[in-house]
């Protein structure tokens, strides 16, 4: 099938080939490290972005309890609530804006959950925070603001403390999910990997297969022919043209022993035509030689009537026959 391709066309294709190969295997080995680098990466931002929204939640708690603690500073009935020479609302200003970034990190937080198990973490952690802290710390907040100081400073003791405490442990169980969560996407995108690493292996198994095959095919149209051409040149050389030569395809070096075939004819009838002239000239002399000595001895004979009788009986003879 390639035998009658040009020499020329078949290296072109093989390299082309090879290079197109080596392209494809180059792209997908990319384009499957850009696929897996983007879901390693989606897989890490959201965990991180869960976790980071979960620590962002229990820190502003903290910022509220903080508060709420220095807001009961402020109670008359304490001899400290002199040092303080500003007003609670202060306190009630950055609670405030603490519980607004709460709600909306909690709203953005919950609504990206789709897992299951992630979820009731979650609820649960909301529960037992008492809606994340802010029922207590609303509460404590009112009963400052109408000088309820007792009831505030109950309420703290009794509901924030405890409630941060439960939240705690609950946040913790959250925390340890989304840990163990990240490592194990982190083993489903290894086979993912290991796939991508047996792929390119192949594609350049592949390649090399490939390059072996171009090789050999290169190798026995380029070498084999020149080498029966230089047997055919050397027989020549030393005046043998009895080799048989027989072109198998099309291609540049064929071609050169189509043409060795002809110049190797040519030879051959201008041997054969030297060799019949000489053969000729051969018996043209010999017939020349035998009438040269014919005549000698006519001569010879001539020199006597007897012998002149002789030569015309031997010549009459000589025309008869």
């Amino acid at each position: 099938m390639f035998s009658n391709i040009k020499i020329k066309t078949l290296i072109t294709a093989a390299l082309g080939l090879l290079t197109v190969l080596l392209l494809i295997a180059c792209g997908l080995e990319i384009y499957n490290i850009n696929r897996m680098e983007k879901q390693l990466q989606d897989i890490s931002l959201k965990d991180m972005e869960a976790t980071a929204s979960v620590e962002k939640i229990r820190s502003r708690m903290e910022i509220n309890h903080s508060q709420i603690l220095q807001a009961l500073q402020h109670n008359p009935a304490m001899d400290w609530s002199k040092l303080h020479d500003h007003e609670t609302a202060i306190h009630f200003k950055i609670i405030s804006d603490a519980s607004n970034e709460i709600d909306q990190i909690w709203e953005q937080y919950i609504a990206g959950i789709d897992s299951p198990e992630e979820k009731e973490l979650a609820d649960e952690w909301f529960v037992q925070s008492g809606k994340l802290g802010l029922d207590a710390i609303n509460a404590a907040g009112s009963a400052i603001q109408e000088n309820r100081w007792d009831d505030a400073e109950m309420i703290f003791i009794r509901e924030i403390t405890p409630t941060y405490q439960a939240a705690d442990a609950a946040l913790r169980l959250l925390t340890d999910f989304l840990e163990k969560r990240g490592q194990t996407d982190g083993v489903k995108v290894s086979p993912n990997i290991k796939w991508v690493d047996y792929f390119i292996s192949g594609a350049l198994f592949a390649c090399a297969l490939l390059a072996i095959a171009v090789g050999f095919l290169l190798v026995r149209g380029i070498v084999l022919p020149p080498n029966r051409t230089i047997d055919i040149a050397r027989g020549a050389a030393e005046d043998n043209l009895s080799g048989h030569i027989e072109a198998e395809s099309t291609n540049e070096i064929e071609q050169l022993l189509q043409t060795l075939k002809k110049m190797n004819s040519s030879l051959t009838g201008i041997v054969h035509n030297v060799r019949s002239t000489t053969e000729t000239i051969s018996g043209v002399s010999s017939q020349i030689y035998g009438n040269l000595d014919l005549s000698s001895r006519i001569e010879q004979r001539a020199s006597s009537p007897e012998g002149t009788a002789s030569s015309m009986e031997e010549l009459a003879e000589i025309v008869q026959a």
